[in-house]
């Protein structure tokens, strides 16, 4: 528990640097950390894991958008890789199976689908589709119900007498009985006990937000490849 502070931050350092150094060795160059930063944080119909050799791995996320003809509902490997370098529709990516679906490489709708007029203007049709910022916030939402529901139940079978539990439970009690201990008790005094359990909620939210950043920076740790 003493140490626990320090261990937290030199983990979370670690994930945040290992990008940067990563891409440092790999390129040979200068750190571009806001293109580090916004090529994962931004939203995409594709989430791209790792490059194994030339071959990149990529998982295609469902689309489902309402056009005005209809809906249309696919994967994300329906729009070619590449924009379209002539024509009309240059800077856009296109839609395989509705010719008026694409996806802007460009302007206010970068990297979205948008729905081209004959007269050229971008509609921005009623999107549903599943983008990887809304699958990590689906894997962390399940990660944090594991991390309330398990112990809680743990808590609904044993008595306060009994022995401190272990394993995944007893990570988890370590981590509240630390921010109950340490943050909340010491700040509030005697009205812990009343607001802890709305303090500890907005911890746990906490961390499902920091989770979802450290993802990202997980993720281009995997994707850079020392050449």
């Amino acid at each position: 528990m003493k140490y626990l502070k320090h261990l937290i931050c030199m983990v979370m350092m670690l994930f945040l640097l290992l990008p940067g150094a990563a891409a440092s060795e790999s390129k040979g160059e200068g750190v571009n950390l806001q293109e580090i930063l916004w090529g994962h944080i931004k939203d995409s119909y594709e989430w791209h894991v790792t490059n194994i050799g030339d071959k990149p791995i990529i998982i295609n996320l469902p689309v489902i958008v309402k056009t005005s003809n209809g809906w249309y509902t696919g994967w994300a490997e329906d729009f070619a890789e590449e924009p379209l370098e002539e024509g009309p529709h240059a800077g856009y990516r296109p839609c395989k199976n509705n010719p008026d679906l694409f996806i802007a490489t460009k302007g206010n709708y970068e990297r979205r689908i948008v729905e081209l007029q004959k007269d050229g203007t971008e509609v921005r049709p009623l999107d549903l589709s599943i983008t990887k910022s809304v699958c990590v916030l689906f894997i962390d939402a399940i990660i944090l119900l594991l991390c309330i529901l398990i112990p809680a139940r743990w808590c609904r079978r044993h008595k306060v007498t009994d022995k401190a539990p272990k394993g995944f439970t007893g990570l988890m009690h370590m981590f509240v009985m630390y921010v109950y201990d340490e943050v909340i008790k010491p700040t509030l005094g005697k009205d812990s006990e009343k607001y802890a359990p709305y303090l500890l909620t907005c911890s746990s939210s906490s961390s499902w937000l920091m989770s979802w950043v450290l993802c990202h920076s997980h993720q281009e740790v995997v994707t850079l490849r020392v050449i």
